[in-house]
């Protein structure tokens, strides 16, 4: 249990649109956080400019709550929640999230716990869960929002991939071609029928009906989204054996004045696996956004999900960091 005691309590705010001086503190705490470091060095991405990239993030992204932790008069902690709309509708549960949960001092534990207990979901937003994303490293803010009542659900880490010169070797008799719509019945049904590493399969609330609904919508959303790219291989008769959805991130990009990729969603039917057919959409992803121009490829993963590690690490996979993924119930 924290200690109530005035002495140990952070003094919080909670503002709504910050203001300039508030977004130059926050900008700053953002470059003192400690847990990201090395996945930046990797990534060749300079502080400042993920910082800044962040700090704008805060302005545009629709943060509903945003609550600031300070220590006399400097501010030591920063928790955002913003709702999840595309998952509240296909969850048909009322989410929100932790989209950035940043504290750094010696009191990190109680700066983390007065923030997101401060926040009061109340009737006027329904949130019935919140989920958070956080370092596996920054164990005092994960102790500080198990004792707020959060449960683990997962594990994931993140990690970049390197490119491959030469175009893949396609095997005889298939071919990898962009997902059409007539793909797309396909391509959910293998996405429902091999995907059970996710966080939402690993919370018990959640039933397996409605964690496969959720697929078959994203699915159909890569379908009609412009900024995801997804190949699949298909054999002679138009059979789909698997998938790969991947995408580059403009917004970094703004910032960094570099291309940076992320491979997002890969499956392959469960009877045409043990074939090299994900090694092979990886590469082929990976060539596609090196045609890009892209300069980095991200990829993130439950720690678990040891089939994709493996596939992973034939295309160089090296792990930048590590998260804990926790849900918190009001209902």
């Amino acid at each position: 249990m924290m200690d109530d005691s005035p002495s140990c309590r952070p003094v919080v705010e909670s503002v709504g649109e910050p203001t300039p001086e508030q977004l130059r503190e926050i900008r700053e705490l953002f470059l003192e956080y400690p847990h990201k470091n090395y996945q930046l060095r990797v990534l060749g991405i300079e502080k400042e400019d993920m910082a800044d990239y962040l700090q704008d993030g805060l302005v545009h992204d629709g943060t509903r709550h945003l609550m600031l932790g300070r220590e006399g008069s400097r501010l030591r902690g920063l928790a955002c929640l913003a709702p999840s709309r595309f998952l509240s509708e296909r969850l048909r549960t009322s989410m929100w999230c932790l989209r950035h949960l940043v504290a750094t001092g010696d009191n990190v534990r109680e700066l983390v716990y007065a923030m997101v207990d401060a926040y009061d979901p109340g009737p006027e937003t329904g949130a019935e869960v919140v989920t958070a994303r956080v370092a596996c490293s920054d164990q005092a803010a994960v102790r500080a929002l198990e004792d707020l009542g959060f449960r683990l659900v997962a594990d994931e880490v993140v990690g970049v991939v390197r490119f491959e010169d030469p175009d893949p070797e396609v095997p005889e008799g298939l071919s990898v071609v962009p997902m059409g719509v007539r793909h797309v019945e396909q391509v959910t049904a293998i996405a429902c029928s091999v995907h059970r590493y996710n966080r939402f399969a690993f919370d018990p609330r959640f039933d397996r009906e409605t964690v496969d609904e959720l697929y078959r919508l994203v699915v159909a959303r890569y379908a009609e989204d412009e900024s995801t790219e997804t190949l699949v291989v298909v054999d002679h008769q138009e059979e789909v054996l698997g998938f790969i959805a991947f995408k580059l991130n403009h917004g970094l990009e703004r910032f960094t004045g570099r291309r940076h990729g992320s491979l997002d969603f890969v499956g392959v039917r469960a009877d045409a696996q043990s074939r090299g057919l994900g090694d092979l959409l990886n590469r082929c992803a990976l060539s596609s956004l090196r045609r890009q121009g892209t300069d980095t490829v991200m990829v993130q993963t439950l720690m678990n999900n040891y089939n994709a590690l493996a596939i992973l690490r034939k295309i160089g996979f090296r792990i930048t960091s590590s998260n804990m993924v926790l849900h918190r119930w009001f209902s």
